[in-house]
């Protein structure tokens, strides 16, 4: 039995950080005597896990904590409700008693968090943290996000530049060692999709005299990769943090708004139906097909086709899985002629699965890996192919792309996407599915971050009450995660070594 590759595969599989066998324990023991294992007892179980995984969840503890007990330079409570007041006549708005509090406790904190859901006023609370910041002399605030789609809508929401975090501390792949960052403050959005690999890059390459902000909302899906980062941090109790809960956009008018409160609370009266908000019958992932593709048609005429997406919980299985629905949704609305043929190859993944893809031009594509030019989820167009050559050239927002055709892996079609893969987007018009055969694949999470990529109209085709059931499970707690007791450990070797002196 090769302990390892059981404890890999689990954490892969699961997105947890720590695998706690119900047998055989003796031989996760010789594994951690041989070095390939970690071991630590996590709420009275013993767990095992890769010793990357355990030393980075111990550095971000220490880090997080160290930061914590480092004063950064205080600016006085009547100065900044000053600012506050300033920032709130320049806006023309007016904050609650919850804005106006993490604003406050941000602008004095050397790590803070902020979270809450769509409409809740995130947006408009970063920016008087900003305008807080830039008046007191702190002005070189580096924004990130974990992708190029979320670091472009910091940029047009906040109003200024901003990046991956990929790019901000050169993380070229899981191995890459962080730069270190020299700014007086970072500001890091959708915090929920970071993993153990980039959190831990994240604190270890920040200096401890850099304020730190991170936003996120806690209902969404965690990460693709390991860990549990928001959820973590916020049950630690060690970082303060404040949870916006008011949300600013009437769910009385919208039904897009009253539907994102329901699916909060478990769904239990089901969804709401008006104009923003349709919901469509079907049991079959053949039935669910048909009418995404019907829907997405649809939407394209009104919104237009840059505005629409199709979003599935499954990338690969079922006839509703994103990459049939690309091949469908391509061969209707960018079909093969005699004056765009595209490049058509196979992609194999690193599990062997195979599937045949054709590039034309004009087509959406969703970029797989970060790269030097481009990260992880950034969407473009195909703008040219050199079928000869086996190139392909692809216009994102700020760059064009050339792809050889060892590089055409790291493209898919962007008709239709899976819902993890568009964390950090949003969409005019978003097409979802929640029907019995995506079962396995569906949370509380899942629905809500499907939904809440759309900005003015959302279509579900679902049956019975699948998505009811599918509510009632929230994937972050089923996560084994270590962090929240590193940190709570790390804080109290603080609190008593202080109490010594």
């Amino acid at each position: 039995m090769d302990v390892l590759k059981i404890v890999q595969k689990y954490v892969e599989d699961t997105g947890s950080t720590w695998y706690f066998p119900d047998k055989n324990n003796y031989l996760f023991e010789k594994g951690v005597e041989r070095g390939v294992l970690a071991k630590r007892s996590i709420k009275g179980k013993v767990g095992y896990t890769t010793p990357k995984i355990a030393k980075q969840e111990e550095r971000i503890a220490k880090f997080a904590v160290a930061r914590m007990i480092t004063p950064v330079k205080q600016i006085p409570e009547q100065k900044l409700n000053m600012l506050i007041d300033l920032y709130e006549a320049q806006e023309g708005i007016k904050l609650d008693e919850w804005q106006r509090e993490a604003a406050r406790v941000a602008s004095n904190s050397s790590t803070f968090v902020l979270t809450g859901g769509p409409g809740t006023g995130k947006t408009c609370v970063l920016k008087c943290i900003r305008f807080c910041l830039m008046h007191t002399g702190v002005k070189d605030i580096q924004f990130c996000a974990p992708t190029g789609k979320a670091s472009r809508r910091i940029t047009e929401s906040v109003g200024v530049p901003a990046c991956t975090v990929a790019k901000a501390f050169r993380l070229v792949d899981e191995d890459a060692i962080p730069r270190k960052i020299t700014n007086e403050a970072i500001v890091v959005d959708e915090i929920s999709m970071l993993d153990t690999n980039t959190a831990h890059a994240l604190f270890t390459a920040t200096p401890i005299t850099t304020r730190m902000i991170l936003v996120g909302d806690v209902e969404q899906l965690p990460s693709v990769g390991c860990g549990s980062i928001l959820r973590d941090l916020i049950d630690s109790e060690v970082i303060p943090y404040t949870k916006l809960e008011k949300t600013f956009r009437q769910a009385s008018e919208s039904g897009l708004f009253a539907n994102i409160e329901q699916v909060k609370k478990g769904l239990h009266a089901g969804f709401v139906e008006r104009d923003d908000f349709k919901v469509f019958s079907a049991n079959t992932t053949e039935d669910s097909k048909k009418i995404m593709v019907d829907e997405f048609l649809s939407a394209v005429e009104t919104y237009g086709i840059d505005n629409v997406v199709c979003l599935t919980p499954f990338r690969r299985k079922g006839e509703a899985c994103a990459i049939k629905l690309n091949n469908e949704l391509q061969e209707i609305l960018n079909p093969k002629s005699d004056s765009n043929k595209g490049i058509s190859y196979t992609t194999i993944e690193e599990d062997g699965f195979k599937y045949r893809q054709t590039l034309r031009v004009g087509d959406p594509v969703m970029q797989l890996v970060n790269a030097t030019k481009v990260a992880n989820g950034d969407v473009g167009r195909v703008s040219k192919v050199d079928i000869p050559n086996l190139i392909v050239y692809v216009q994102f927002i700020d760059c064009e792309v050339r792809y050889s055709a060892k590089d055409l892996g790291q493209l898919a079609l962007a008709y239709a996407m899976s819902v993890h893969k568009s964390q950090g987007s949003e969409y005019a018009c978003v097409i979802t599915s929640a029907i019995e055969s995506d079962f396995d694949m569906l949370s509380r999470n899942t629905i809500y971050t499907a939904i809440t990529r759309a900005k003015k109209e959302c279509r579900v085709i679902t049956g019975g009450d699948v998505a009811k059931r599918a509510c009632e499970r929230e994937v972050g707690y089923e996560r084994k995660t270590g962090l929240t007791q590193a940190m709570q450990h790390e804080y109290k070797k603080y609190k008593m070594l202080s109490a010594l002196l």
